[in-house]
């Protein structure tokens, strides 16, 4: 556990006093909150004021934008070398290129993870994550959201829940492509978050109760199939920002949507100049 004492709290009078308080008294990290008054109504801190905490820091930066252009803020603040800048993912369309660009300036964007929940029936059930190492390697860290947490996964995983009811899971690290075992229990996709994803071959295929009501995009980057990702996915009806996803390096989305009769979302705005197999996709 990290602590980062956010300098909102502190007398903006006496700051370089209350800067060196936390930094003398223990703190890891300086949280520095930045709001521009559009994406949230208030306004905080400008570029003089943060610089002059970088400046009196003996500790590394923290900075939370809650702003609309991510990429200004992040040009004016990189060069103060934060540890951290973390953003809010529905604030981008394609927030895996903020992502991108953040580890290209080495700076950490504090991970998002691919979150999904899970229903088990009974006292004792197991839920498992099921990977294509075949074909893929991994590494990945998995959250059971029962107090419970898997690290350096190169396999698939298998969890065993004491008591029944739903489970939220989150993924990070290297997760190329799934599928699902036990197609019944996946019931909803609430965030992709940055996994660097490879296939969607069939991930989804027969997850009956599966749908999807996150508001960031998946990364496709390095995607060239998404066929039969929903395939029989027939309680998927999704929402508006399927339309946001970036699907200019697939060149095979064959019976993706095939068979899942609740889905009915506009994709107007998909990029499909590379698809070369479309064949039974709805």
């Amino acid at each position: 556990m990290l602590v980062a004492p956010s300098i909102l709290s502190a007398n903006f009078g006496k700051l370089d006093e209350d800067i060196e308080a936390i930094c003398d008294g223990g703190c890891d990290l300086i949280h520095v909150d930045v709001m521009d008054g559009h994406f949230v109504p208030n306004m905080t801190i400008g570029p003089v004021v943060v610089n002059s905490v970088a400046k009196i820091a003996t500790k590394p930066l923290d900075i939370h934008l809650m702003v609309e252009d991510n990429n200004f803020f992040i040009d004016l603040y990189s060069s103060l070398k934060p540890k951290y800048i973390s953003f809010h993912i529905e604030s981008e369309k394609h927030p895996h290129r903020i992502i991108q660009k953040l580890r290209a300036l080495g700076i950490d964007p504090e991970l998002m993870k691919f979150i999904t929940v899970w229903e088990t029936a009974n006292d004792g059930d197991a839920i498992e994550i099921k990977v294509n190492n075949s074909k893929y390697s991994y590494n990945y860290t998995v959250d059971w959201g029962d107090g419970n947490i898997s690290k350096s996964i190169a396999d698939s995983k298998t969890h065993t829940y004491n008591t029944d009811g739903e489970h939220t899971v989150k993924i990070s690290g290297d997760f190329p492509h799934f599928q699902v075992k036990d197609k019944e229990q996946l019931q909803l996709v609430t965030q992709w978050g940055d996994i660097a994803w490879r296939d969607f071959n069939k991930s989804f295929y027969k997850c009956s109760n599966v749908d999807v009501n996150a508001t960031d995009t998946p990364d496709l980057t390095n995607v060239n199939s998404t066929a039969g990702m929903f395939y029989f996915s027939t309680k998927l009806k999704g929402n508006k920002y399927f339309n946001d996803w970036d699907v200019s390096s697939i060149t095979d989305m064959s019976k993706m949507f095939d068979d899942a009769e609740a889905f009915n979302q506009p994709l107007n705005d998909w990029d499909v100049s590379s698809v070369t197999n479309m064949s039974g996709m709805f």
